[in-house]
């Protein structure tokens, strides 16, 4: 169990980060180059990014950081006037062996703003497999996704956050997709529209934070093939949406709420399968501001939370869950818990629940 915490706190901690990922300076033409189905021993393999400076002042990149040794750099140094462009090349060795890959290019600027993180992304196989057994999600008339649903989007409210997949056409025509019951913030374009027969299109996708909506959320859309309906299911997209801090000063960020848990993990031991578990997180707002928190998300079924209340400066207050391990198979347990918070220093707030179900 103490191995598992450390890890998953890990990976929370990546998404939270990329939370507060923005390009009001540079604006790039993807953030994500997807290479498809990579040949291993085939040799390495490079891709260009775009970026146009937006801002009303000359900027300059200070660096660009990879994810891993496998990748290498390069870009200008010089100084790009506003609405200049400049270019970032990436060189992915295609050594390390024969399944998925991400590798991250974290972009810097010299004016210290935050930065923006760009993707490489592809599968490497010993062997290409035909499209049929690689898009394998229907998505109607010979087109058709990897899966059906999609990459989660991390976007701050007020702003909006997008990916982007490959879309194959495994037909002998051209055929053009469309979008039917599409969900309230969620936006879609697939280029080129109608795909070629036997071709591949990028389908760019794009969540707005809507007003009021917060922590994750999922969002769908009906695919619509040459005027017809999918019969087959709908696509989904997974969205955490978190409050915006990019505006507030240094001083307001440390006169704002701070939460501290007495505990971040709630230990139940051994419990037989069915039992039904009670407990409290204890929480006192360190901070000078009201504590706000917006939505608690789990995704684990038979969690119930009370009411989470607001906390005045030095307030402290017990947040009560109740657990059925119905649902949990036999076995070690840890369900997680995720709180969206109006504290800038811990915009999202973390929480367990360790166990053993006998």
């Amino acid at each position: 169990m103490r191995r598992i915490i450390p890890c998953i706190l890990s990976c929370l901690l990546g998404v939270t980060l990329q939370l507060s990922a923005q390009q009001d300076i540079l604006k790039f033409d993807k953030t994500v180059h997807d290479f498809g189905q990579v040949l291993l021993g085939s040799g390495p393999i490079s891709c260009s990014f775009t970026a146009t400076n937006v801002s009303s002042t000359s900027q300059s990149i200070q660096s660009v950081s990879t994810s891993c040794g496998c990748t290498a750099v390069k870009w200008d140094h010089k100084e790009i006037a506003p609405g200049g462009k400049t270019v970032i090349t990436a060189t992915y060795t295609n050594d390390e062996g024969a399944y998925p890959f991400d590798k991250t290019l974290t972009v810097t600027l010299t004016s210290g703003r935050r930065p923006v993180v760009l993707h490489l992304r592809g599968v490497c196989r010993k062997e290409f497999k035909p499209d049929e057994e690689v898009y394998t999600f229907s998505l109607g008339g010979g087109l058709g996704l990897m899966e059906g649903s999609l990459k989660a989007v991390n976007v701050e409210q007020g702003s909006s956050k997008g990916e982007q997949v490959t879309v194959a056409n495994m037909s002998s025509k051209p055929l053009k997709l469309g979008f039917a019951d599409v969900s309230e913030g969620l936006s879609l374009e697939l280029v080129p529209n109608p795909v070629p027969a036997h071709s591949h299109a990028t389908l760019y996708y794009t969540i707005a934070a809507r007003e009021g909506l917060w922590g994750k959320n999922w969002y769908y859309a009906t695919p619509v093939v040459d005027g017809k309906k999918n019969a087959e299911g709908r696509i989904s997209v997974s969205a955490f949406t978190s409050i915006s801090f990019s505006n507030m000063t240094r001083e307001e960020k440390a006169g704002a709420a701070r939460p501290v848990f007495a505990e971040s993990t709630l230990s139940f031991g051994h419990k037989k399968a069915g039992s039904v578990i009670k407990g409290n997180f204890v929480c006192e707002n360190k901070g000078a501001a009201t504590l706000k928190v917006y939505k608690v998300d789990c995704d684990t079924p038979g969690l119930k939370c009370g009411t989470f209340p607001e906390l005045a400066p030095g307030a402290k207050a017990s947040f009560p869950i109740t657990f059925d391990t119905s649902s949990l198979p036999k076995g070690e347990a840890l369900i997680i818990l995720s709180l969206t918070t109006n504290s800038p220093l811990r915009p999202i707030v973390t929480l367990f629940l360790a166990g053993w179900i006998d």
